[in-house]
């Protein structure tokens, strides 16, 4: 139990979280759209992980405190900067908030909460920060010294082997530049080159490609990514694309009018699913699962991504055994290597009732909380639904590559950083006290959620925030992250511009908020000495403000009398 809860009355060993939002009136029963049950809880354990928490909509997080009341420990992992729930609320946002008060930011560890602060995913053999994290860090809530330079060196294509950017502007040149990357990051010969591509997601080479169990190992080897469904930019079009580029062979094979030369079943569903073909299920199911040898699950969940396959017919085969082989669809999941689950045509539907949908791209929603070698991520301009946790989101699921496919330069992207893009911070459903909603730019933002100063403009700090409004108030202008251009060492973005009109120079504020974490000493040192070569000068025409667990408001004055006055 935190120090907080305990300030507010709740005692370490008597109360859950549940009672007390339920005590304190943060779940209401008379205005929930939703009821609790209280039928008495069951099988519960002492301890309870739940994985993926930022996905936890306020029903479901409402019913998981219900049902394990009697759990005496539960642990919620997850990542709050990705993107909220398909639904209302963002209560795992509010928990963390709500833990973290009075926690130092570094190291980031208390009684009940702790933040692991080292990239795991797209972690350099080195320990050198990559450049996709560094990407990330621009999206994420954090105090990180930011990497002025990642957008223009993503545009030049001077990332290293990690990240790859790729420009386009008609839906012809995207659906090119889609089969051409598919082709590239899959290994394949080149775009006709099928058998490369069965050979990317398991298939072994015989008279044809066959799928058999033990292909989902390859099923998350490369992913291409996209904000929405719809067309002509979204993840349905795309895998009409791949699907047709690539399973033109099987699906010819699947609809041969003589039922006695058939090998593969028909394809199925209104996206013609068929044998080979990367699928992701899309309903939580108990299923049977063969083989049964006591360790399979017997179910599929929703989002699980696999291959389908079947047992490929041979030619004379009794009819009885032809009809039972050609009837159903197998799949195996990539999550659970080794066992296949049957699928039957009279399953599938329209197409809102689909139990399988085509994988070779999914959106960003679907694909929160898996993980794939390769990342295709593709973005088109406008897009309503683009905003800081999508990109956090899509740009943290590879491991090993990133390649982003734009209809606009890469420096675009920059703008989806502020917190005026951010869904969570539009979001007024506080579950430990009480929303204030605030008006930017003509739309309504939780106060708490972003950092707006006395000039009336979002920073992206609370430390930012108070030196903004101390040069407010000291009546000093002054630009927040204007570009700054330094030759052939590219464009720098300090945090403060200040047109000293007495001097007729121009003075630069940075403030670095994590100088006790050694990376970020690193980086900033790297982009003083750069300052420097300028004629960007501390104690000159820089001003240096540090902060290592810590904010003293009164040093920040002084530094204002000092240089300013």
């Amino acid at each position: 139990m935190s120090q907080a809860m305990q300030r507010q009355g709740v005692p370490s060993k008597a109360k859950t979280v549940a009672q007390f939002l339920i005590q304190n009136g943060r779940f209401n029963y008379s205005t929930m759209c939703y009821q609790l049950s209280d039928m008495e809880a069951k099988d519960v354990p002492l301890t309870v992980i739940i994985d993926e928490s930022s996905m936890l909509t306020e029903e479901m997080f409402g019913a998981l405190m219900q049902a394990l009341r009697k759990a005496q420990r539960i642990i919620f992992v997850g990542d709050p900067n990705q993107l909220p729930p398909i639904g209302a609320g963002r209560p795992f946002v509010d928990l963390v908030r709500f833990l973290k008060k009075d926690i130092p930011d570094f190291p980031r560890v208390g009684s009940n909460y702790g933040e692991l602060t080292i990239t795991r995913r797209q972690k350099n053999p080195d320990g050198e920060i990559r450049p996709d994290t560094a990407l990330a860090e621009w999206y994420a809530n954090s105090d990180a010294e930011l990497d002025d330079q990642i957008f223009l060196r993503l545009q030049a294509n001077d990332c290293g082997e990690n990240i790859s950017f790729k420009t386009w502007s008609t839906p012809e040149e995207l659906e090119a530049l889609i089969l051409q990357t598919v082709a590239e990051e899959a290994g394949m010969k080149n775009v006709d080159d099928i058998e490369g591509f069965n050979r990317s997601l398991g298939g072994t080479i015989g008279e044809y490609t066959y799928f058999n169990i033990g292909c989902a190992g390859k099923s998350e080897s490369w992913q291409v990514l996209a904000p929405t469904r719809g067309m002509p930019h979204g993840v349905t079009n795309i895998n009409h694309i791949i699907h047709g580029q690539y399973r033109e062979n099987y699906t010819s094979l699947a609809k041969e009018r003589d039922f006695w030369m058939r090998k593969i079943p028909e394809p199925f569903g209104p996206e013609g699913i068929v044998y080979g073909d990367k699928v992701i299920n899309v309903v939580n199911k108990k299923r049977t699962a063969y083989p049964d040898d006591g360790n399979a699950i017997h179910y599929v969940a929703n989002g699980e991504i696999g291959i389908a396959f079947s047992n490929w017919v041979k030619k004379g085969e009794p009819a009885k055994v032809r009809n039972l082989k050609l009837s159903n669809l197998k799949v195996e999941f990539s999550s659970q290597q080794g066992y296949g689950y049957d699928y039957r045509s009279g399953e599938f539907g329209e197409e809102s009732d689909a139990i399988l949908e085509l994988a070779y791209a999914l959106t960003v929603h679907k694909a929160q909380g898996s993980e794939f070698e390769k990342v295709i991520l593709v973005i088109s301009e406008p897009c309503g639904l683009l905003s800081k946790e999508l990109l956090y989101t899509a740009i943290t699921r590879q491991s090993r590559r990133l390649v982003v496919l734009y209809n606009a330069e890469s420096y675009q992207l920059r703008n989806y950083a502020s917190k005026e893009f951010s869904d969570i911070a539009r979001r007024f459903t506080n579950l430990f006290e009480k929303p204030e909603i605030v008006i930017y730019k003509q739309r309504y933002y939780e106060a708490s959620l972003i950092h707006r100063t006395l000039k009336g403009e979002l920073v992206r700090s609370k430390s930012e925030v108070i030196i903004a409004n101390m040069l407010f108030e000291a009546d000093i202008p002054y630009e927040y992250e204007k570009e700054l251009s330094l030759g052939e060492d590219g464009i720098f973005i300090p945090d403060f511009t200040i047109d000293d009109a007495e001097s007729g120079r121009l003075i630069y504020w940075e403030h670095c908020g994590m100088m006790s974490d050694s990376h970020y000493r690193q980086r900033w040192e790297k982009k003083k000495s750069t300052y420097a070569k300028h004629g960007i000068i501390e104690g000159e025409n820089l001003i240096v403000s540090l902060e290592a667990g810590s904010f003293d408001s009164g040093v920040i004055k002084g530094l204002i009398n000092k240089f300013l006055s």
